[in-house]
């Protein structure tokens, strides 16, 4: 599935059916005495609401978006992943693959090794990718938000790149990529 497309036909859906989307990051929900939820937005819109559905990504623990008493257990933690650029030939060659798990049981051997890739997908700049995430040997956990920023908006650190590319090179040895990009 991919996840633009299933996205775009979520909003699609959730708009025929009368909800309102809006773009905007929301800062805070605060329940007001007549139980309704007062929203306020990153560019200081407000809306009142009933019910609020809540999607919320990395930013969840550093925004007022719950109750004290319902904050989840949850650790922020930073992955990369790295995309190979295929060529028409190289992407009919891998187009029928399965997700991929590699999972090593040595855990030494998994700080090393332990990937997902996920077969050959179109992103909107109209070119093919061969996607593939590490295991925990180069995860960050974040405490703080300004930390998330700088992951964010920072360019992937070298040695991460060169370590995921090498993943890669031992996972699919007979690799031609186009190019590679990181994120």
């Amino acid at each position: 599935i991919n996840p633009r497309i299933l996205r775009k036909a979520l909003l699609a859906v959730a708009s025929a059916r009368g909800c309102q989307i809006v773009d905007d990051i929301v800062k805070s929900i605060h329940e007001k005495e007549d139980k309704t939820l007062l929203l306020t937005l990153a560019s200081d819109r407000v809306f009142l609401a009933r019910k609020v559905l809540l999607c919320t990504g990395a930013f969840t623990e550093f925004n007022q978006l719950l109750p004290p008493h319902l904050q989840p257990d949850v650790s922020l933690v930073a992955n990369c992943v790295i995309f190979a650029e295929l060529d028409d030939a190289e992407r009919k060659q891998l187009q029928n693959m399965p997700t991929m798990v590699n999972v090593e049981s040595d855990d030494d051997i998994y700080q090393k090794k332990s990937c997902y890739v996920l077969p050959p997908v179109k992103y909107p700049d109209g070119k093919w990718y061969l996607k593939l995430g590490h295991g925990n040997q180069f995860e960050k956990i974040f405490t703080k938000p300004q930390e998330v920023y700088n992951w964010y908006t920072n360019p992937v650190p070298d040695d991460v790149k060169s370590g995921m590319k090498a993943i890669l090179e031992r996972n699919f040895p007979q690799l031609r990529a186009v190019g590679y990009h990181y994120n």
